[in-house]
């Protein structure tokens, strides 16, 4: 019997961190194609201001950060983008968040003739997607 229940414990650590392993890949393919598609376009000839690409390097990843690590209010009070979280468990859970001021305007598409990026939207689809991809691996 103890050789059983050795077998059980085995296996459930084995799913276990398989599922941690996956929801790792996964939050990182989350953050990646944030950045990716975050627009970083170079300055054209004329403009006024250079671009540096902060929006791009503003991308942050944590765990179990409380609300203070994304601010309820933008500066000069500019709403922010709401961050990308994942519940893990009760107490777990992972935030993908881009605390740059005009981060929620490019991402809503709310300059003149921008187009909206969904940046954290597409972050999603790429956390989903990797990890059924990771799941069914197990």
């Amino acid at each position: 019997m103890d050789s059983f229940s050795n077998q059980v414990k085995t296996a459930m650590n084995n799913i276990t961190n398989g599922i941690n392993s996956s929801i790792v890949k996964s939050t990182e393919a989350a953050f990646n194609k944030s950045v990716q598609v975050t627009p970083a376009p170079p300055t054209p000839s004329g403009q006024e201001y250079q671009r540096t690409g902060r929006l791009r390097f503003g991308w942050n990843v944590s765990k179990n950060l409380g609300s203070s690590t994304s601010p309820s209010k933008g500066l000069y009070g500019m709403p922010t983008m709401k961050p990308l979280t994942f519940n893990i468990d009760k107490d777990i859970y992972v935030k993908i968040y881009n605390n740059v001021p005009y981060a929620y305007f490019v991402d809503q598409g709310k300059g003149q003739g921008q187009t909206p990026t969904k940046m954290l939207w597409q972050g999603y689809i790429a956390f989903k997607d990797k990890f059924y991809k990771e799941i069914n691996k197990l």
